[in-house]
């Protein structure tokens, strides 16, 4: 009886319907658009740390992990390690870099950026070095390397082109070599297609004369790492160590407290979209006084008074969340395919950000937001309701 009630009721006031389902529409579309933005930013970040700087697990000498941020290329381990750990049950991939700031020459032009010494045969898959060449190929063991598009354009550097690298040896005095550009790469982080050259760790060897030593070993794994890493310790040299990435340091204490910020901005995504459903529910419910006021003279109960408007309000919820989830669901698969370009924000920014930021597309959020919106539609009304439904018959019909 009372669910036909508000069923009629919500066909009888078609323009009213309309505005409270938009409203609850917009609010969960909105708060599913800034969900799947800050989920997906945060992945990015997080795998673009993983698979450049850090691995599931570094190698290194003890001392290169108090200098690191200097790039110390003096504290080194031998190569060697990382064929002593490969048969580790849970190991997917190994790689040997090194990186060394560096100066490189191009006629009378030169620049400050970083070598990156990459173990090809890994790397090629951990950075999806194919993928993101632009011109050109992919260096080889020999005295290739490529180079991001940002700093190829900023030096006038073309594929066959030579270019003089010199920087510090781990004796502390100078050395360089000549390497040939085979190719220009686009990885989509700003910071590291204006800054990075990147080439076999042998060029990074010969430039460092670090023979067969190099800077640090990165492992990737499926599983347990932590369990990996104690499996680790027990077959590396006493003057090294491997270190997860959760135990990283400064940059990752950074990272979780980004998080810790962005799940924050959820929580607020989610409360303003929350109150702009209170907002339309407390106006509702103000501009039907008169209307509780003739159902009361008519002899409903306060509690069926109450129990109408919570089923209106459920009906209500439950469409606007779902139409809002499913234009949300649509919006954000469509970040996830296509992103949005944050090119001209991280142009000068420091750090392994992507200049497309794409958005995640989780159906546990989508589900998550649809019951956000029927909740707080329903629960929103009962108070102002409950209010309006304990005042006198002839208060509430007064003009």
């Amino acid at each position: 009886m009372i669910s036909k009630m508000a069923f009629r009721n919500l066909k009888r006031n078609k323009g009213r319907t309309i505005v409270v389902l938009i409203s609850i529409s917009v609010a969960v579309l909105f708060a599913c658009i800034m969900l799947s933005l800050i989920n997906g930013m945060i992945e990015s970040y997080l795998n673009n740390y993983k698979n450049f700087q850090y691995g599931d697990i570094r190698i290194a000498n003890d001392k290169f992990f108090e200098r690191e941020q200097y790039m110390p290329i003096k504290y080194t381990i031998d190569e060697s390690v990382a064929d002593s750990i490969r048969g580790i049950d849970g190991i997917t991939d190994i790689s040997k870099r090194i990186k060394m700031p560096v100066l490189i020459g191009v006629g009378k032009e030169s620049e400050s950026i970083i070598l990156f010494g990459v173990d090809l045969n890994s790397d090629k898959k951990i950075l999806k070095l194919e993928r993101s060449i632009k011109e050109g190929n992919l260096p080889n063991e020999g005295r290739t390397c490529i180079i991001g598009e940002n700093l190829a354009k900023k030096m006038n550097i073309k594929t066959g082109d030579s270019i003089l690298i010199v920087g510090s040896d781990r004796f502390m005095s100078l050395n360089a070599v000549k390497l040939v550009v085979s190719g220009i790469f686009d990885v989509d982080i700003p910071y590291f297609n204006r800054k990075f050259i990147v080439t076999s760790y042998k060029n990074t060897q010969i430039l460092g004369r670090l023979g067969k030593k190099v800077t640090e070993i990165m492992v990737f794994t499926k599983g347990n790492y932590h369990k990996i890493a104690e499996e680790i310790d027990k077959k590396i040299p006493e003057n090294a160590k491997a270190v997860t990435i959760d135990k990283s340091g400064g940059m990752y204490v950074w990272m979780k407290l980004a998080l810790i910020i962005y799940q924050f901005m959820s929580v607020i995504i989610i409360f303003l979209g929350a109150m702009v459903i209170v907002n339309t529910m407390l106006m509702v419910v103000h501009e039907r006084k008169r209307e509780i006021g003739t159902l009361k003279a008519m002899g409903m109960t306060d509690r069926e008074v109450e129990k109408l408007f919570m089923i209106e309000a459920f009906y209500m919820g439950t469409v606007g969340s779902f139409i809002g989830v499913i234009a949300g669901g649509f919006a954000s698969y469509s970040l996830s395919k296509y992103g949005m370009n944050f090119s001209a924000l991280f142009k000068k920014v420091e750090f392994m950000f992507n200049s497309h930021m794409y958005g995640e597309f989780s159906i546990p959020v989508l589900i998550g937001m649809f019951f956000v919106g029927v909740i707080v539609a329903t629960f929103v009304t009962y108070l102002p309701v409950k209010s309006e439904v304990s005042k006198e018959v002839v208060d509430l019909l007064e003009r």
